[in-house]
């Protein structure tokens, strides 16, 4: 990850305001390093492109492709 300048601010998604096409968000503050590290283990993101995208239902289908693919890649 790039040097972050604080302070920053921070997206998660959902949350209570409206990001267009029924998409939602939350924005908070952050100050410092120790902050932003716990932040983004915590399901915050450095954008709201990269909030909402987080957000998007996940396919069961591709996600069970993704980890048999992984587990082959292992094996072999």
């Amino acid at each position: 990850m790039p040097e972050q300048c604080f302070p920053t601010i921070l997206y998660k998604s959902p949350g209570p305001l409206d990001a267009g096409n029924g998409a939602t968000y939350s924005y908070a503050g952050c100050n410092d390093a120790v902050d932003l590290e716990i932040a983004l283990s915590s399901g915050w993101h450095l954008t709201l492109p990269d909030a909402l995208t987080a957000a998007l239902p996940v396919d069961p289908i591709a996600a069970d492709e993704k980890l048999a693919a992984a587990a082959s890649k292992k094996k072999g």
